[in-house]
C-alpha cells in the first residue's frame, strides 16, 4: 500500500496516516483495509488507494504487456546474467573437455553481476515512496500547511 486519500477528490481530501488511521492485511490474496481513529469512511463514500503491484514481462507467464519501469531494467539484466553465469559454471564443472579455470571465471563473473544487481535493487528500494507522511500534522498550523 503506497497511500490512501479520504475522501476521494475535493477540497477536503487528504492523505490518511498509516498505522494511525488505517492498516491493511491480505486475506486470501486480497487486500483488506482496517480503519481506526476519528475518520472512518462510510458505505458509499469514495477513497483513493495507491498500491504497488507485481511487475510483468510481456510473453512471460502469459503476460500481455511489460510493466517493468525503465529504472529497473538494468537490475533485471544484471540479475538474469548473474544467475545464468552461476548455472553455466555449475553445468561445466567436472565436464570432460571444459577449459581449466572456466568454471571459476564464470562464478566470479556471476558474483560481480549479482553484486551489481543487489546494489541496483537497494537503490530502487531507497527511491520508492512508502506512503508514510513526511511528518505528522500536530496542530492546526501543520494541517493547513500540508
Amino acid at each position: 500500500m503506497i497511500n490512501l486519500v479520504y475522501p476521494a477528490g475535493g477540497a477536503s481530501a487528504r492523505e490518511m496516516e498509516p498505522e494511525t488511521q488505517f492498516s491493511y492485511s491480505l486475506q486470501s490474496g486480497l487486500p483488506e483495509l482496517h480503519f481506526s481513529g476519528l475518520e472512518i469512511p462510510q458505505a458509499g463514500e469514495r477513497i483513493t488507494v495507491r498500491y504497488a503491484a507485481q511487475n510483468t514481462l510481456g510473453g512471460l507467464d502469459s503476460a500481455e504487456i511489460t510493466s517493468l519501469p525503465p529504472a529497473a531494467e538494468s537490475a533485471l539484466v544484471n540479475g538474469a546474467s548473474g544467475y545464468a553465469c552461476l548455472l553455466r559454471a555449475a553445468n561445466i564443472a567436472d565436464v570432460y573437455g571444459s577449459r581449466p579455470g572456466e568454471s571459476a571465471r564464470l562464478l566470479e563473473t556471476g558474483r560481480l553481476h549479482l553484486e551489481l544487481f543487489e546494489r541496483t535493487l537497494n537503490g530502487l528500494k531507497v527511491m520508492q515512496e512508502f506512503g508514510f507522511p513526511v511528518g505528522f500534522a500536530l496542530d492546526e498550523w501543520d494541517r493547513n500547511r500540508s
